[in-house]
């Protein structure tokens, strides 16, 4: 009798975790969801560059060690009042908008390398770094806002980890592949840099219009799912 007690009480823990792994399963076979994690790995491959690549060409250069530190500055003095005014830019902007105007950023910080690169301007390191905020950190705003709405209820904590994970490794292989590119082009690496990103922004713009459009009626239909199933696990524990 004690046997079959426990039995009973360990099955809406195993219900619980077939819940679970199921929403996990359609978190990850979601069509919505494949497209924002193939932006997000573009995204921090590119950010790569300016991460590693760009200190490297301003050290051959020479440059003063007063401008590296003022630059270094410029690229976290804009994310404060970003992140500060978070929610006012998320009622503002849509999801769509705020990726468009990450790349676009990207896409200004990489013609400007490019002109630091060919005319050796090293000042130009100043507003390269300022668009930080509107790159990286517009980016980032959006993916943790986007995902909550494209990721089945209850596994939201899995969503915001698959974001991470996806930046760790987009950043071990953007900084293995620059890195080789620029050892062997040195500045022309940022012409070949600029015109991936062209490449991205223009796919997103032209040839993927669902990326930051979340389906709400597919989300409520999943959330009441989700619910009712629930309901049936709450209720064989009681039984």
């Amino acid at each position: 009798f004690e046997e079959v007690s426990r039995k009973k009480k360990k099955n809406p823990d195993r219900q619980r975790v077939k819940l679970i792994l199921g929403n996990l399963k359609l978190f990850l076979a979601s069509k919505a969801l494949c497209v924002f994690l193939a932006n997000l790995l573009a995204m921090y491959v590119l950010l790569c560059v300016f991460e590693s690549v760009v200190w490297i060409h301003l050290e051959r250069l020479h440059c003063p060690r007063s401008i590296v530190g003022l630059a270094t500055t410029c690229q976290t003095i804009v994310e404060y009042p970003l992140f500060y005014y978070s929610k006012q830019i998320l009622k503002r902007y849509t999801h769509r908008q705020l990726f468009l105007i990450a790349h676009a950023s990207l896409l200004a910080r990489l013609v400007l390398l490019v002109a630091l690169g060919y005319t050796g301007f090293m000042l130009l390191i100043l507003p390269i770094q300022l668009l930080h905020g509107l790159s990286f950190g517009v980016n980032w705003l959006a993916s943790c806002e986007y995902v909550q709405h494209i990721a089945p209820p209850h596994i939201t904590a899995s969503a915001q980890s698959a974001i991470s994970t996806t930046s760790v490794i987009a950043s071990a292989l953007g900084t293995y592949l620059w890195g080789v590119i620029y050892e062997r082009y040195n500045s022309a690496s940022f012409f070949v840099a600029t015109g991936v990103e062209l490449m991205v922004f223009i796919t997103i713009l032209f040839l993927v219009p669902s990326l930051g459009l979340a389906s709400t009626t597919s989300a409520s239909a999943a959330s009441e799912s989700s619910g009712v199933e629930m309901v049936r696990v709450k209720r064989s524990g009681k039984q």
